[in-house]
């Protein structure tokens, strides 16, 4: 593991040879609950290894570039997305078509990250994958991810383990078919990548790595959900009312639940999904979001352009 501050790009490119273009991207949805980050000099390179949930709904993204590009972002410009426009100068607008709620865990700033830098590519008539490579790249310069982008554009299935750090076609991840249940994501407020790694410090590689190693060695869902769960504990991110959720799990209404940064997992028994929205009701937590561990791979459509 290198010096985070060397993980940064330097030069820029121009935008000569691109085209007007206005695409859609369809994004799967990625909650990680185990994550070592992996740094090195080359964002390519740096990333991290860990095992989460990939689902659905997916998030829906448009992108317009435009031809005469100046390094212009309009819509929903997060840091990574100024990233990618003015490394390319080009005149970009994004706009949600549907989403989730940004620094909270959602993986949304890699969801953005990726259609843009898939707009970027195909603008320029490049490989997708080079979209994706910028997209990884800008999520690891401004500090808003390591290994979502992988997972969003690579995970087939509903867990998703990153067996090595780095960008699509750099780093590498396995993906394991498991039950198509009902999941709930409760939004418990917002915490951005950054303040997250300040808070969990060394603790994070200290917690994280037994239970990792012991998903790794076991990748089922109830391995998964376990492992995650002992670690949202063990580094504080529980919430409040973590003994009722414990209680799902006895009452075999819930096959286990974790909590990402600000978003609270349960995994549900489809028959007792009435039940524990009914009993999130009466404990008044915050916007809770009905998922499925049945997610669809990355889309991009071209909806039109010069």
């Amino acid at each position: 593991m290198g010096d985070k501050e060397g993980a940064q790009k330097t030069g820029s490119e121009t935008a000569t040879g691109y085209c007007s273009i206005r695409i859609r991207v369809k994004t799967p949805v990625h909650i990680t609950g185990l994550w070592l980050p992996i740094w090195s000099s080359d964002p390519l390179t740096s990333g991290s290894l860990g095992a989460g949930l990939l689902l659905s709904p997916s998030s829906i993204i448009d992108v317009h570039v435009d031809e005469a590009g100046n390094g212009v972002c309009e819509g929903l410009c997060i840091e990574p997305v100024e990233y990618i426009v003015k490394r390319y100068s080009v005149r970009v607008k994004v706009s949600l078509v549907k989403g989730y709620p940004l620094a909270s865990g959602f993986a949304m700033s890699s969801s953005l990250s990726i259609a843009v830098g898939i707009a970027v590519a195909i603008a320029s008539c490049s490989p997708l994958e080079k979209g994706l490579e910028l997209a990884h790249e800008a999520e690891v310069v401004s500090g808003t991810g390591l290994g979502d982008v992988i997972v969003q554009s690579l995970g087939r299935a509903g867990l998703v383990l990153r067996k090595a750090p780095g960008a699509p076609g750099v780093g590498r991840v396995e993906s394991y078919v498991v039950s198509h249940t009902p999941v709930l994501a409760v939004q418990l407020g917002t915490m951005t990548t950054a303040e997250m790694h300040r808070i969990l410090g060394d603790s994070l590689y200290r917690n994280a790595t037994p239970l990792l190693v012991r998903v790794y060695e076991d990748p089922t869902l109830e391995t998964f959900l376990d492992s995650a769960n002992k670690f949202s504990k063990l580094v504080g991110f529980a919430p409040p009312y973590a003994e009722h959720l414990d209680v799902f799990v006895k009452r075999g209404w819930s096959l286990g639940w974790y909590v990402k940064k600000k978003v609270l997992v349960i995994v549900v028994e489809r028959d007792r999904l009435e039940d524990i929205i009914a009993y999130l009701k009466k404990l008044k937590v915050g916007n809770t979001y009905l998922l499925e561990l049945q997610p669809k791979p990355l889309e991009v459509e071209v909806v039109g352009g010069s």
